[in-house]
C-alpha cells in the first residue's frame, strides 16, 4: 500500500546525528547533569510528607489484593494503575509514603535524558531546554513525585512521541525505524495508565495530517498509517485483555468518581495543563491561553521554528483531542492530569523552538534565553509552593480537631474523608439526614459548598439548622482539583438562622 518511490525530507533535524554546539558535548553533559540532580532534589522534597487522597486510594486497593497478579487482572477500577498497584502489593500495606513513591522519582528522572535525547538533533539548546522544562514544570514534579501511574504515563508518552518523531523523519516510510519502539512504549504505558490510549490517538492523527500534507494522495497515508501503528495496536492488547478479564471477575467496572462532561470543563482542564506546565496558575480564564498557544503555535511554524512534525502534534494535541473528547462527551475531563500528553507535546514543542532561536544568532538567543528563563523561575515557585502545601490535609485537620474540640465529624463525602482522616467518625454522610440529632462539631467538606460572605454555611433547615463557619480552606493540588475545607459548629439546632442546606459538589 506504501510505494516505494514514496519519499520526502524532512524540516526537523532528526536526533541520529546529534549537533552539541552550546560549549562542546561535555559542557552539555555537565549541564545535563546539573539538571537531572535539579530534577531529583524536587520530586525527592515533593515526595516527602503522608500520602494524598489519590494515593491512598491506591494503597487501599492494593491491600484488598491476594496477589501480584491481580494488579493486572483482578482490580477492575478505574484507579488501578496497573504497575504502581502491583509495586504497592509487593512493598505491603504499611511502608513510609516515600518508599511508595522511589519507583515514581525513578521514572520521572529518566524521562528528563531520553526527552533531551529526543531534541538532541536540533542542538544542545533544545536538549537543555527540554530537559530543563522536564526538571523543574510543576505536572512532571508532581507525577514524579506520587506514589500513582502517572510517572510511568510521562516516560512512556516522551518514549512514543520520541519514536514517532523519528519515524516521520526517516526519508523512506516504508522502513519507519521508530514504529517497534512506539509499540513497546504503548504497550507498557497502558499498563501504567489506560489514558496512553489518548498518547497512540494523538500521534495517530498527527501521522494522517503530516502524511496527507507530504503525499496528497488517500493510498500513501492508508499504508504509511497502518505499518506504523500495526504493531502498536498488538501491543495494546495485553492491556486490554487484562482490563477484559478483570471486569468479567469483577462483575463490571467501578469508577471512584464522575464528574459530568461540560465544555467549560475540557477547556478548563486542558488549559489548566498548559498553564502549569508553563509555570502559570490554574484560573477561570486558562482557556483563552489555548488560543493564545494555537496563534504562537501558528507564528513560529510561518517562521521556520517548529518542524512539520511538532506542528502536526501540536493540531493533533490543542485541536483534534479537544474536539474528540467534546464529540464522546468524556467525563472527569476537568482535570489537568489526564492531559499528559499535550504537557508533553509542549515541551517538545518549547525545545525546539528554542533550539532554532538559538541557531539564528544574537536577538534570537536573547529572546530564548530570557523566555526559558521566565518560565523555568515561575516553574520553581510552584514547584516550592506545591512542596511546601504538601499532598494531604489530613494531618493538619485532624491537629486542629484534637486541639480545639472531639474529633467527630460529619462530611459531604464520606469515603473520601475517611480516606484522608482516617475512620474516626461515626456521624452521618450528611447531617442533614438527622437534622435534630446532636450536630457534629466539625464538618469536612469535599468541594464547594453554598458558603455565605462571610464564610459561613448552614445545614439542616428551619429550627433543625446547625450553622458552621469556616476555620481552615486547604489549597487543592492543582493538579487533582480537590478542594478540602474544614468548617467549626457555632449555632447548634434552633438557634441557627433558616437558611437552605448547603451541599457538596
Amino acid at each position: 500500500m506504501v510505494p516505494r518511490s514514496l519519499s520526502w525530507r524532512s524540516d526537523a533535524v532528526r536526533a541520529v546525528a546529534p549537533h552539541w554546539r552550546l560549549g562542546g558535548r561535555a559542557m552539555a553533559g555537565v549541564a545535563l547533569a546539573i539538571l537531572a540532580a535539579l530534577g531529583i532534589g524536587l520530586r525527592v522534597a515533593a515526595a516527602w510528607g503522608p500520602l494524598g487522597l489519590d494515593e491512598m486510594w491506591s494503597l487501599t486497593l492494593a491491600r484488598g489484593l491476594p496477589s501480584i497478579g491481580d494488579a493486572f487482572w483482578g482490580l477492575p477500577h478505574d484507579n488501578n494503575h496497573a504497575f504502581n498497584t502491583a509495586i504497592m502489593v509487593a512493598l505491603g500495606p504499611d511502608r513510609p509514603a516515600w518508599v511508595y513513591r522511589v519507583p515514581a522519582i525513578a521514572l520521572g528522572v529518566i524521562a528528563m535524558p531520553v526527552l533531551a535525547r529526543s531534541l538532541a538533533g536540533a542542538g544542545a539548546a533544545a536538549a537543555l531546554t527540554g530537559a530543563l522544562l522536564m526538571a523543574v514544570g510543576l505536572p512532571f514534579v508532581d507525577f514524579g513525585s506520587e506514589a500513582r501511574g502517572y510517572a510511568g504515563l510521562v516516560l512512556a508518552t516522551v518514549i512514543a512521541v520520541d519514536r514517532w518523531r523519528c519515524a516521520m523523519a526517516a526519508p523512506d516510510p516504508t522502513r519507519m525505524p521508530g514504529r517497534w519502539g512506539l509499540a513497546a512504549a504503548a504497550g507498557l504505558g497502558a499498563f501504567s495508565h489506560l489514558t496512553m490510549v489518548m498518547t497512540v490517538a494523538v500521534l495517530g492523527v498527527a501521522t494522517l495530517l503530516l502524511v496527507g500534507d507530504r503525499a496528497r494522495r488517500f493510498g500513501p497515508v492508508l499504508g504509511v498509517s497502518v505499518r506504523l501503528f500495526a504493531p502498536t495496536a498488538l501491543a495494546l492488547v495485553p492491556a486490554a485483555l487484562a482490563l477484559a478479564v478483570a471486569i468479567r471477575r469483577g462483575s463490571g467496572l467501578r469508577i471512584g468518581d464522575i464528574d459530568p462532561f461540560t465544555p467549560a470543563k475540557l477547556f478548563g482542564g486542558l488549559g489548566d495543563m498548559v498553564a502549569l506546565t508553563l509555570g502559570l496558575p490554574a484560573s477561570p480564564a486558562t482557556p483563552l491561553l489555548l488560543v493564545v498557544l494555537l496563534a504562537c503555535l501558528a507564528a513560529a511554524a510561518r517562521r521556520g521554528l517548529v518542524s512539520s512534525e511538532t506542528l502536526a502534534l501540536g493540531a493533533a494535541s490543542f485541536v483534534a483531542l479537544p474536539v474528540a473528547l467534546w464529540a464522546a462527551h468524556v467525563p472527569n475531563v476537568g482535570y489537568p492530569r489526564y492531559f499528559a500528553i499535550c504537557a508533553v507535546v509542549l515541551v517538545f514543542t518549547l525545545g525546539e523552538v528554542a533550539g532554532r532561536l538559538w541557531r539564528r544568532g544574537d536577538d534570537g538567543r536573547r529572546w530564548m534565553l530570557a523566555t526559558v528563563a521566565l518560565v523555568a523561575t515561575a516553574n520553581l515557585l510552584a514547584d516550592g509552593q506545591a512542596i511546601r502545601a504538601g499532598r494531604s490535609a489530613g494531618p493538619e485537620t485532624l491537629a486542629i480537631m484534637r486541639a480545639e474540640g472531639p474529633v467527630r465529624y460529619a462530611t459531604n463525602r464520606r469515603a473520601m474523608a475517611t480516606l484522608l482522616l482516617g475512620a474516626a467518625s461515626a456521624e452521618p454522610a450528611d447531617p442533614a439526614s438527622s437534622p435534630c440529632a446532636l450536630p457534629s462539631p466539625w464538618y469536612v467538606a469535599v468541594g464547594d459548598l453554598d458558603m455565605r460572605s462571610d464564610g459561613s454555611v448552614t445545614l439542616g433547615a428551619g429550627a433543625c439548622a446547625s450553622l458552621y463557619r469556616v476555620r481552615k480552606a486547604f489549597a487543592s493540588n492543582p493538579m487533582s482539583g480537590t478542594q478540602w475545607t474544614l468548617y467549626r459548629l457555632v449555632s447548634e439546632p434552633s438557634r441557627a438562622n433558616t437558611v437552605s442546606p448547603g451541599r457538596g459538589t
